[in-house]
């Protein structure tokens, strides 16, 4: 019953008090990478940790300055079932949330650069210079979408082939944000 309802309220809840989350967090099956927890609400989730745990390798591998941004600000990553997110970050927790169908369905270089921008956000939520809310929240969102561009641009097309889709859908991404901000929307 506990992992029942706290698959539904993950599934249900962008933002979660940080008791609910540390309770949920203690529901988990939990590994460790290299310093960092991984785990998981469903216990025969092994594959999508080992993917979790292989973004981490190529977040090293690729740049260690982004590797040591993401080990400094997010010491939990816990894969479950979240609503129309591929990752979401929980402020003051130093926990972040992959969605597991995004670590499923989605490429390990993927799955890196959403840990890259969640640790962005934690990043941000840390140093507590930008508001998370409203406008601030925008640019907030445009710092991290930025670093995640930043992280996809060392991938190689070879090795994924959708990437050039993905850095479009980056940039269009930071290019709508950046014109909310400013107080228009790009033509559609």
């Amino acid at each position: 019953m506990d992992l029942r309802l706290a698959r539904w309220l993950l599934a249900r809840n962008r933002w979660l008090p940080w008791p609910l989350l540390l309770w949920i967090r203690t529901l988990a099956t939990w590994s460790t990478s290299d310093g960092i927890s991984v785990g998981a609400l469903d216990p025969k989730a092994g594959p999508l940790l080992r993917k979790v745990a292989a973004a981490l390798v190529l977040i090293r591998e690729l740049s260690p300055a982004l590797y040591r941004r993401v080990r400094g600000n997010i010491s939990r990553i816990l894969v479950a079932p979240l609503r129309g997110l591929s990752g979401a970050h929980y402020f003051g927790t130093a926990t972040c949330a992959l969605d597991e169908g995004f670590v499923s369905d989605y490429p390990t270089g993927m799955i890196a650069g959403t840990l890259v921008h969640e640790a962005t956000h934690a990043r941000i939520s840390r140093a507590g210079t930008i508001a998370i809310w409203g406008a601030g929240g925008r640019r907030a969102e445009v710092l991290c979408t930025r670093s995640e561009r930043a992280f996809a641009q060392l991938l190689s097309t070879a090795d994924y082939p959708s990437l050039d889709d993905w850095l479009h859908y980056l940039d269009k991404r930071i290019e709508a944000l950046q014109a909310d901000i400013g107080g228009t929307r790009p033509a559609a």
